[in-house]
């Protein structure tokens, strides 16, 4: 057995080499145009264009950079896109609001801080949750929705299980990201992102300004630790709720998606929302990067959907 001091020495090295790992990842983390302090807590905001307003929602473990693709095909729109919190360059959450209904309604205070209601609310994976939630919750600021790839149930396997559990005990969350991050990002950082984008390619010059390698910071694992608790406390509700949803749907999911399978997710949820409409593209889970076109027209069909004209 490694003496005390030996582990201790060891657990120093993981420690710096966690740290330099975060600035490289938030250097590497796509910037927003703004910041907005809502609470006490400041959100990331990137926005482009103009016309109807299209809010974007990214997954777990992502950032706004997952959808750079797809406000430039959208510019009779404004398209804004934020860093949820604990994410990119948003503030944690607020204790206690860590959760779906938590980040819908940090996503409502968004709407309404820019007057920017009602929206074209639009996520994808995790995001599609916390969209859908947001339309059931405060349907006076969603026009309508559109889920890619959208998390609708509450399957988490064994080991997301474990994490999740580990994420509701705030120091070993952060010891745990400051220490494993470096070590385990060579290991799990391309199983992951093979995982997500299969059977399809990262497109070439996507992964910097798509914020792949923001995934490098502590910061960022441990706010995916804390995406993992918010599934595992606000999934199993919104499966429910789904019938009761009075917004117009269309839900666009790969056929090929590894992470999120349509059978377990879309069409249950198709099934459940009242007129929902729903496409299902040969593709995975990361259409907004690899089928950036297929998602621009699923959105304007969404927005037509909604009644939003450009």
């Amino acid at each position: 057995m490694a003496r005390p001091a030996t582990l201790l020495r060891a657990a120093a090295l993981a420690a710096a080499a966690g740290l330099g790992a975060q600035g490289l990842g938030r250097a590497l983390t796509p910037r927003p145009t703004r910041r907005l302090a809502l609470g006490g807590r400041r959100i990331a905001v990137t926005e482009s264009g103009s016309g109807p307003v299209v809010l974007f929602l990214h997954g777990l473990g992502g950032q706004a950079g997952n959808f750079h693709l797809v406000p430039p095909l959208l510019p009779d729109f404004r398209c804004v896109v934020i860093d949820r919190p604990g994410t990119g360059w948003s503030d944690a959450a607020a204790p206690g609001a860590a959760g779906i209904a938590g980040h819908a309604a940090t996503a409502a205070a968004v709407i309404e801080a820019l007057g920017a209601g009602p929206a074209l609310v639009v996520g994808h994976s995790l995001g599609g949750a916390i969209g859908l939630r947001l339309a059931l919750d405060r349907p006076d600021l969603v026009a309508g929705f559109a889920g890619i790839g959208a998390m609708t149930g509450p399957e988490l396997a064994a080991p997301a299980r474990l994490t999740a559990a580990l994420a509701r005990r705030p120091l070993l969350r952060e010891t745990m990201a400051q220490l494993l991050t470096a070590p385990l990002t060579p290991v799990f950082g391309p199983w992951s992102t093979h995982l997500a984008f299969t059977p399809e390619r990262i497109p070439p010059g996507f992964a910097v300004p798509g914020g792949l390698f923001a995934g490098l910071s502590p910061r960022m694992v441990s706010g995916l630790m804390r995406d993992l608790e918010v599934v595992a406390h606000g999934a199993p509700a919104l499966r429910a709720d789904l019938p009761g949803l009075a917004r117009p749907v269309l839900l666009v999911h790969g056929t090929e998606d590894h992470v999120l399978p349509h059978g377990r997710h879309a069409l249950p949820a198709a099934r459940a929302i009242p007129g929902a409409g729903l496409w299902l593209p040969r593709g995975g889970h990361m259409l907004p990067a690899t089928q950036p076109g297929l998602v621009a027209a699923a959105i304007r069909e969404a927005a037509a959907r909604a009644g939003l004209t450009a």
